[in-house]
This record gives C-alpha cells, sequence and structure tokens, in this order.
C-alpha cells in the first residue's frame, strides 16, 4: 500500500513499509475494499481468508473456507467479499459477511459450469453438475452486479476437450444465482454452431427431440435452407 512519508522518511524511496500483518501461511490472493480501509487475503494451503484493517494496521478476523482459496474480490459497499478455490469444493464459490466483525459469516454459493459446457457421465441430459477448478482469480463488473468466474470445466464437452475446456461463469451478486439457468427438460434452447448456423433443440423428455438448422450460404449471403430433423433417443 502506498504509504504517506513520515517526517523521517526518504521522500524519494516511494513505497514506504509502515507496518507488517502476521497471516495464517501461505498468503495468494489479494483485494483491497473500495474505500481502502480494509484488505482481504487468502491464504491458499491453510485454507484461510483473513481481513486487515489498514487505518489501525491490525488483523480483524480469520476464517476457514474450503480448500485452496485464491482468487478474492470485495463487493462495492466493502461488506463482504467472494473467493474462488483452486480445487473443487462444494458450493463452487465462498461469500464472507461482516468483513469488519470479528467473526464475519461465510457461506457456500453455488455456481455450477456454463450448462451447455457439461458432460453428463450417465448419458442424460447436461445437468449433472461437472466440476470446476483452477480458480484463480474473480473479478466484478463496474457496477458490482455481476461477478465473473473464469475457471476450469472437467469433464466438459467439445471438440478436444477430454482434459476439459475453460469457462467464464457470472453469479448475479443481489440473488447470488447463476446467470445461465439449469438446463429444464422440455425447454427450447438456441446455440451457434459456426458461422452462419443456427441451432434450435427441445429436449422432450429425452424421448425424441427436433432441430431446426438455418444455414446461409458462403457465396450467396442472401440465400438460406431450413432443414428439419425429428429423431427417437
Amino acid at each position: 500500500r502506498r504509504a504517506e512519508a513520515d517526517a523521517g522518511a526518504d521522500a524519494g524511496a516511494g513505497l514506504v513499509e509502515t507496518a507488517r500483518v502476521t497471516l495464517p501461511v501461505d498468503a495468494w490472493g489479494l483485494a483491497v475494499s473500495p474505500d481502502e480501509q480494509t484488505a482481504v487475503v487468502t491464504s491458499a494451503w491453510t485454507h484461510r481468508v483473513s481481513s486487515i484493517d489498514l487505518e489501525v494496521k491490525k488483523l480483524l478476523s480469520s476464517v476457514d473456507v474450503g480448500r485452496e482459496p485464491r482468487g478474492v474480490v470485495v463487493s462495492a459497499d466493502g461488506k463482504a467479499a467472494y473467493v474462488s478455490h483452486l480445487v473443487a469444493t462444494p458450493g463452487d464459490l465462498t461469500r464472507i459477511d461482516a468483513l469488519r466483525d470479528a467473526e464475519p459469516r461465510v457461506r457456500k454459493v453455488a455456481l455450477p459450469i456454463a450448462r451447455a459446457r457439461a458432460a453428463n457421465p450417465a448419458g442424460g441430459p447436461n445437468d449433472s453438475g461437472v466440476s470446476a477448478t483452477l480458480g484463480y482469480a474473480l473479478t466484478l463488473s463496474k457496477d458490482g452486479k455481476r461477478l465473473y468466474a473464469p475457471r476450469h470445466a472437467i469433464g466438459a464437452v467439445g471438440d478436444q476437450a477430454w482434459f476439459g475446456a475453460t469457462t467464464i461463469d457470472v453469479l448475479l451478486t443481489a440473488s447470488d444465482e447463476p446467470l445461465a439457468p439449469r438446463r429444464v427438460r422440455g425447454a427450447i434452447m438456441e446455440m451457434k454452431d459456426g458461422p452462419g448456423h443456427r441451432l434450435l433443440a427441445k429436449d422432450a423428455g429425452g424421448l425424441r427431440y427436433s432441430v431446426l438448422v438455418a444455414v446461409s450460404w458462403r457465396n450467396s449471403p442472401s440465400a438460406s435452407s431450413i432443414q428439419s430433423l425429428s429423431c427417437s433417443t
């Protein structure tokens, strides 16, 4: 933190160390509240998250969370923090409220990976909750209404995705609900399948489905064809 140079400090030193605060081992992620009054630090190996008062330069609290906490962001009002994890943990993210209290409140926040990227080992609809790992960082939108979580989806479907796939999932902070809804049987899904391709699919309880494909021909952008398929599973 940039410190105000006191009377005895060398003005040419730039950053001047004014205090040290002892933290749990393996301090990793750091976030500062918008008012610059509170710092939040994740400690990966010891799975703890600590709050520091930057005015008096002392530890406010240190709470136990899931394994390998890494990325951390502080809400716009400075009262809460979201934490990501390097390994898959129940709940996916951790939220900590009342950061400046002696005993902050800790709870899990579910943020499944994007449903279209999830594979179901049983062969059914993509609603199996594939694990998300490598949560190194988090970021909030400028208005604080959306939390972006880049991670690695183990078991995601896709070309050459045997080792998983990258995914950026979005949490609505007002409700702590994912922006992408869970897949619902019988719902219409729309996906783009390359330039000029549009695919609409209806999941009818896993028994039948219909597909409409609209293709714009490369040599004649104004011309298109629509094909309809009906299949049984």
